[in-house]
């Protein structure tokens, strides 16, 4: 599918917390899976996640009255999804982050609606994926991560907890069908996801893990090759350079003796 926009989370505990929005925010000097010339491509929400996490960490300790358990699940990072194919033709509109923002924006809102978590912010990412080692194009892993607090502010509950033990259609489910509605008007449609707790696709690291072991492999062979051919030439330019020397011998040889 050349258009599809797809919706698929995990959920984290406190100590994950600074680690997990960090990379989303870039805040190290190395992230897993970027290709460092992309990365002033990225837009986001505009602000620090992160201190946005610690405030409402604080205001939730605050309205309980008591501290949040260190075993408790805290956030979740929510990733669309967007195919390469529909991301390039959005992209041919100079202001098309414009557009694309409001649309993350009013998603994030639209998680909020249905499972009570409140959103803390994104980012867009630009600059992940990898090389194809023949073409030596870039295939792109166009997606943002929205960044949401476990905790329902009407309630005062944790809803996650509930939304898992949820019978019927999974909420991860409609979530995948409010990102089709959500962004359809920019030409995406709903794509496939695992449900949410019972995931059993590779983990996107172990799949670009495994993609870059390919490419490695496959350099490694035309390095091989072109080791191979270079001797093959320098073998051939030895044995021309003795065919030459040996054809001059037996031409000086004749010119010495033939003539008498």
């Amino acid at each position: 599918m050349k258009n599809f926009v797809s919706f698929n989370a995990k959920y984290y505990k406190n100590s994950n917390a600074s680690g997990e929005i960090g990379h989303v925010q870039r805040a190290f000097a190395k992230n897993t899976n970027q290709i460092v010339e992309f990365a002033k491509d990225n837009f986001g929400c505009g602000y620090n996640i992160y201190d946005r996490y610690k405030d409402v960490f604080n205001q939730v300790e605050g309205i309980k009255n008591k501290k949040i358990q260190k075993t408790a699940n805290t956030f979740m990072d929510g990733v669309l999804s967007f195919s390469r194919d529909q991301m390039m033709e959005i992209m041919k509109d100079p202001d098309w982050k414009t557009s694309f923002s409001d649309h993350i924006e009013q998603f994030m809102q639209d998680v909020k609606e249905k499972t009570g978590m409140e959103p803390l912010g994104w980012e867009m990412h630009m600059d992940e994926g990898h090389k194809d080692p023949v073409t030596g194009e870039y295939k792109m892993n166009y997606h943002a991560q929205c960044i949401f607090f476990n905790y329902d502010f009407k309630t005062n509950k944790a809803p996650l907890r509930d939304l898992m033990g949820r019978k019927g259609e999974s909420i991860w489910s409609k979530l995948q069908d409010t990102a089709g509605q959500r962004f359809e008007d920019l030409g995406f449609v709903r794509g496939v996801s695992a449900d949410m707790t019972k995931a059993k696709h590779q983990e996107k690291d172990d799949f670009i893990a495994s993609k870059q072991a390919e490419i490695d492999r496959l350099q490694a062979e035309l390095v091989d090759r072109q080791t191979h051919l270079d001797r093959a030439l320098q073998f051939n330019e030895e044995l021309l350079e003795e065919v030459a020397s040996r054809v001059d011998a037996i031409v000086a040889d004749f010119n010495e003796n033939g003539a008498a």
